[in-house]
């Protein structure tokens, strides 16, 4: 393949250019190496709900459920991710969605309590080693990015009765939602019932606890609201 036919494919299924100055040598392996991710998802991922097109898998991804997996267009599951779809909604990732090493997408924390599941928007990137638990359920909008070692959970354990244990006292689910455009940073959690307003900031080591209008920009534990990106646009609605 050369250059100029990988440039195109990339800017296809990516919808951005790649920079003119890469290294031959460097486009070469990388084609490679999405070739060898390629032929992966197609002959490891016949068994998903949905495969709409050509996407990528690296070495030792674990799917499980993978007949409540739906995978859009060019999307990219990293080494050693870990997808676990059985849930009564299961898990639907968008077009372009990349979920990075390590990470894990787990919409039930036990088969014989199913959780609600988890949807991925198009172009969304979960970073390396993040954690999404969508037992209560979890949406995360289009166009977000998702720092390295980012949780996000959807329930909580019951612990109010001191003479019983707290794994025997059940759980409390509550949905999480991230809105479009959002920036979680590095090592950012999120906990239950909480919603994310599209084009938010959330610094890194920040701990969301409650809702986020859209456009805020927060940062601590727990998460306080230091700015709005929407001001600095010039919006005032």
């Amino acid at each position: 393949m050369t250059v100029s036919l990988l440039g195109n494919a990339y800017l296809h299924l990516r919808g951005r250019e790649l920079p003119a100055d890469v290294p031959t040598s460097v486009m070469a392996g990388f084609a490679v190496r999405k070739g060898i991710e390629a032929a992966r998802g197609l002959v490891l991922g016949a068994r998903y709900a949905g495969v709409s097109t050509l996407h990528f898998r690296g070495r030792r991804v674990t799917v499980t459920g993978g007949t409540f997996l739906s995978v859009g267009r060019g999307v990219c599951l990293g080494d050693d991710v870990r997808v676990e779809a059985f849930s009564r909604n299961g898990i639907e990732l968008g077009d372009n969605v990349t979920v990075g090493r390590g990470a894990t997408i787990a919409a039930s924390g036990v088969i014989a309590n199913p959780g609600t599941g988890v949807v991925i928007g198009d172009r969304t990137a979960v970073g390396m080693y993040n954690t999404v638990w969508g037992q209560g359920g979890v949406v995360i909008g289009r166009d977000c990015l998702l720092g390295p070692n980012v949780v996000i959970v959807s329930e909580n354990h019951v612990y109010s009765d001191g003479d019983t244990p707290i794994r025997l006292q059940g759980e409390q689910r509550l949905p999480v939602i991230v809105g479009d455009d959002c920036w979680l940073g590095a090592g950012v959690v999120v906990v239950a019932g909480v919603t994310i307003g599209a084009g938010s900031v959330v610094g890194a080591g920040s701990v969301v606890t409650g809702d986020l209008p859209p456009g805020s920009v927060a940062v601590g534990s727990p998460a306080r609201i230091v700015g709005s990106r929407r001001e600095k646009c010039g919006e005032t609605g």
